[in-house]
């Protein structure tokens, strides 16, 4: 977000939260998730706060379709979420995924850009026990070690956004016609055949 601030000094940003926690979940209710940990709380509080100090704009947009659409007046989004980054890209905006899990590096793999490596491949022999939840929240340092983050993750952020704005986001030229024929050859259908 520092990084974002600094090159962006004169935008309107937005911090999007796709998750509720402890604090933003009213009753305390979410899916079968570690988004209700104490530890998770006090961390999406941090990134609240900073976020806050950095002059973003808070958006709490757990549980609502509808909330994609503050994504329709934004010129790029950098973040961690696969639902925003497939809502701009449809938008025909440039977004950049850091890939935090399996997911995101799907997604980046599938797109083949706008798409960052946030965490790094340690792998050491650590065992713990199975998650008993469904969430790809890292709940302990055990979990952490297996793929900690990437600490230079922002460094490859500022060089990909530099690149691509003095080119005019040339990576991107072809994503939309990429996107509108996969939907049509093969999302439709397969939403069709839905009972």
């Amino acid at each position: 977000m520092t990084m974002l601030a600094e090159t962006f000094p004169s935008a309107e940003r937005l911090c999007a939260m796709h998750l509720d926690d402890a604090d933003t979940s009213p009753g305390g209710e979410s899916e079968n998730s570690a988004a209700m940990s104490p530890e998770v709380t006090a961390k999406n509080r941090r990134i609240r706060e900073r976020a806050e100090r950095l002059g973003f704009e808070l958006l709490q947009m757990a549980g609502s379709l509808g909330a994609m659409s503050a994504y329709d007046a934004c010129d790029l989004h950098v973040g961690y979420e696969c639902h925003a980054h497939l809502y701009l890209l449809s938008t025909r905006s440039p977004s950049v995924l850091i890939a935090e899990d399996a997911r995101g590096v799907g997604f980046n793999y599938t797109l083949g850009v706008g798409g960052v490596t946030g965490f790094v491949r340690a792998q050491p022999a650590v065992d713990h026990a199975r998650k008993t939840h469904t969430s790809g929240y890292c709940t302990s340092l055990q979990e952490l070690a297996l793929a900690p983050p990437a600490i230079d993750v922002h460094v490859k952020v500022r060089e990909f956004l530099e690149e691509e704005l003095a080119t005019g986001f040339r990576r991107y030229v072809g994503l939309s016609a990429y996107l509108d024929e996969t939907y049509e050859q093969v999302m439709r259908p397969f939403i069709r055949s839905l009972p």
